[in-house]
């Protein structure tokens, strides 16, 4: 994701640029959002046998400005998979 000009990974700071988009979204968009029959941040992580455990923290003024949008809160962990050998 590329927020003001450079990519990020950071969870929360990606969450922090949303939720503000959504928050100023213009009245016409803001109609739209709300009639959406799915609004869900996914946290997507992938897991390996010999990473580091993942952790990030959501604090609780995140979580109430998602809630307050109707945004489910969703992780997702990907299993690990082996590097496939490239075609020739």
């Amino acid at each position: 994701m590329i927020i003001e000009g450079t990519l990020n990974t950071d969870p929360v700071i990606c969450t922090e640029h949303f939720l503000n988009l959504i928050e100023n979204l213009s009245p016409g968009d803001d109609a739209l959002w709300h009639s959406c029959t799915s609004r869900i941040f996914d946290y997507g992580f992938d897991g390996g046998p010999e990473d580091n455990p993942i952790h990030i923290e959501i604090n609780a003024a995140h979580l109430a400005r998602m809630a307050k949008l109707g945004i489910d809160f969703r992780i997702t962990v990907y299993p690990y998979r082996a590097a496939e050998p490239e075609d020739d």
